[in-house]
């Protein structure tokens, strides 16, 4: 009998390693109210008309929204598809960063040794390309019939409104991708 290895807990391990790199730059003050932030490298929100989209201040954007999703499924708000939205949006994730160290190329290598990822724009293009699939599959789960029968239609609204802003700003950069 041919057994098959079992990779699954490494699978998990990595994921939840990935993950922890989101959750840890969340810092809690005490005082009378008690509030969490979180506080995230650049500037994130609305961008000045004429600018360009940076690949950093988009996935600003997106990390906010998966602490979003995260605190609403904390609450209870989005039952079963918690798991299914916050995977599909780690997967967005990755493959933004990707797509921007394609852009940029990796880290200078010893002397005399090619740099393992050669800065190359239209890779980083396609890369791009595949990430606004799995945000569009978990903007899908939301206006599912089921998530429409538990998600709170004003919940439910403010995840689509910002899920499809950074689908399009991924489309957007798509299009005007610079590298440098």
């Amino acid at each position: 009998m041919v057994r098959m290895p079992q990779r699954f807990p490494a699978i998990l391990l990595v994921l939840a390693l990935a993950a922890a790199t989101a959750y840890a730059q969340t810092t809690t003050t005490t005082g009378t109210p008690t509030t969490s932030t979180t506080t995230l490298e650049g500037g994130c929100g609305p961008y000045p008309p004429g600018t360009n989209l940076t690949l950093p201040s988009i996935n600003c954007r997106l990390e906010i929204f998966r602490q979003t999703v995260f605190d609403a499924g904390l609450n209870a708000s989005l039952g079963r598809l918690f798991f299914p939205i916050t995977f599909r949006l780690q997967r967005s994730s990755m493959c933004l960063s990707r797509a921007h160290v394609l852009c940029v190329g990796s880290e200078p290598t010893p002397p005399g040794r090619a740099p393992r990822i050669v800065a190359d724009a239209n890779r980083a293009r396609r890369q791009l390309q595949r990430c606004v699939r799995p945000i569009a599959m978990a903007l899908a789960k939301i206006r599912s019939n089921y998530g429409r029968r538990i998600i709170p239609p004003d919940l439910a609204a403010a995840l689509v409104s910002e899920g499809d802003g950074i689908a399009s700003e991924l489309t957007v950069a798509r299009e005007s991708l610079t590298c440098p």
